[in-house]
C-alpha cells in the first residue's frame, strides 16, 4: 500500500475521478484553517487534470481554495503525487440502479459520489446542483444509506424509499450530468 503520511498530515489528497469514457485527477481535502472539505474550483468549475504529467509544477502553479497555503505548498513537495489516493466510480450515478443500494460495495460508491458532489456545489454554490440535495428523495437515498451501510445496526426497509425509485434515479443521473459539466480541464 501506498504511504500517504504528507496527505494525511495535510488533509490534502489526489484523487482520480471516473466518468464514463474519462477519467481525471484533482485534489479534494481539508481547509486547516476553516475546517472546510474543498476541492480546486475556479468559479462555479471543478479543476482536473487528465494526467499526472507534470502534476507538481502544474499544482503549484494554480490558484487553489485553500486558506492554509503554507499547508498545501507542502503537501505537494512532500507527497508522491503519481499514488492516487481514493477512486471516485462517477459512473454508478449515470447509471444508477435501485439494485445498487442492496450490495454495500456499491451503496458505499454511491454515497462517497453523492458527498463529494455535494462538497463541490456547497463550496461553490453551485446554482444547478444545491437544489437536488435538498429534494426529499436524495436526503431520504442517504439517509437509507447510512442507515443500511455505514452505521452499525441500521436496518431499514428500502420499501418506503423503493416508491421513490424512479425519482432517485433521475436525480442520480441529473448530479452525474451536472457535476461532469463542470469540469474544466488545465
Amino acid at each position: 500500500m501506498e504511504d500517504f503520511n504528507a496527505s494525511e498530515k495535510y488533509r490534502k489528497y489526489l484523487i482520480e475521478l471516473d466518468f464514463n469514457h474519462l477519467t481525471v485527477l484533482t485534489v479534494w481535502g481539508t481547509d486547516m484553517v476553516d475546517g472546510e472539505d474543498k476541492l480546486l474550483v475556479n468559479g462555479e468549475k471543478l479543476i482536473v487534470l487528465k494526467t499526472a504529467v507534470d502534476i507538481k509544477s502544474v499544482l503549484q502553479k494554480l490558484e487553489n481554495p485553500y486558506l492554509d497555503q503554507e499547508n498545501y505548498r507542502q503537501w505537494i513537495e512532500e507527497e508522491n503525487l503519481h499514488d492516487i489516493y481514493n477512486v471516485n466510480d462517477m459512473k454508478l450515478l449515470s447509471k444508477f440502479e435501485f439494485s445498487f443500494l442492496e450490495e454495500k460495495s456499491t451503496a458505499l460508491i454511491v454515497l462517497n459520489d453523492i458527498n463529494l458532489i455535494q462538497d463541490f456545489a456547497i463550496q461553490v454554490d453551485h446554482s444547478k446542483l444545491l437544489p437536488i440535495f435538498d429534494q426529499s428523495a436524495m436526503v431520504n437515498l442517504k439517509d437509507f444509506i447510512y442507515d443500511n451501510h455505514f452505521w452499525k445496526g441500521g436496518d431499514k426497509n428500502s420499501v418506503a424509499l423503493k416508491k421513490e425509485e424512479m425519482e432517485i434515479i433521475a436525480l442520480c443521473k441529473r448530479l452525474y450530468t451536472v457535476f461532469f459539466d463542470s469540469i474544466s480541464f488545465v
